[in-house]
């Protein structure tokens, strides 16, 4: 039998690494190591997906067939060492398994800010595995972390410190996030942070509420001509 490799990366299968194939169409001939290598696919494989799902209903083609929803605007974060902000657009579609998953994976800050954002690890395995891992100052995301700091203490919980590797962020909502709006997001979080370990949980309090949030924005945002030009409020 050949030895299946990922459609991305080349990487073969063995005891270590086991493919997987797409949830949606399970097309047999097309193979992942690794979620991350799926989501890179996702924007050319989604249409063979589409067809192969519709081809199974025996709706191929059906002139009455329902077009799909429009993808959901969102962000990847893909963190790494010395790299506290790496953001790239991207669109997931609307029924992504993010938009289900556990409640627990939504910024606390971005939710009292009123924008409430949602994060979905592309790594399977525990974060907490790499505290003492070779990689593990390859799995930092600083900006992850920062967004999910308790809105009182400014600390993340430890599974948001270490391990957590590249990420998809999306709105709640499924409004599309963008880039700008996502880094507004990030340093607000950075700032109460720093408000609540400086100043304690009174001070941070003052800042929950989405009339806060869009108060700080506007500062933030006038603090920089670039900014000025570039970002668009409210959020």
């Amino acid at each position: 039998m050949a030895t299946r490799s990922c459609h991305i990366c080349g990487k073969e299968e063995s005891a270590e690494v086991q493919m997987m194939v797409c949830s949606g169409c399970k097309a047999q001939e097309v193979n992942y190591c690794s979620r991350e290598c799926q989501a890179k696919d996702w924007p050319e494989h989604k249409i063979q997906c589409k067809k192969a799902r519709n081809k199974a209903k025996g709706v191929e083609h059906a002139p009455d067939a329902t077009p799909a929803s429009a993808p959901v605007q969102a962000v990847i974060l893909s963190g790494g060492q010395n790299q506290p902000f790496s953001p790239t657009k991207t669109g997931i579609p609307s029924d992504h398994p993010l938009f289900s998953s556990s409640a627990a994976n939504i910024s606390p800050l971005s939710r009292l800010a009123g924008v409430p954002i949602i994060i979905w690890r592309l790594r399977t395995d525990d974060p907490m595995s790499h505290l003492q891992s070779r990689i593990r100052a390859t799995l930092d995301n600083q900006s992850v972390t920062f967004l999910m700091v308790d809105p009182y203490t400014g600390w993340a919980p430890a599974e948001w410190q270490q391990g957590i590797g590249p990420v998809i962020i999306a709105r709640v909502d499924k409004k599309p996030l963008t880039i700008s709006a996502l880094e507004l997001v990030w340093m607000f979080c950075d700032h109460v942070s720093e408000v609540a370990n400086e100043d304690g949980r009174a001070a941070a309090k003052r800042y929950h509420s989405p009339a806060a949030f869009q108060k700080w924005c506007v500062r933030y945002v006038e603090s920089d001509p670039t900014r000025r030009r570039e970002f668009q409020l409210p959020v």
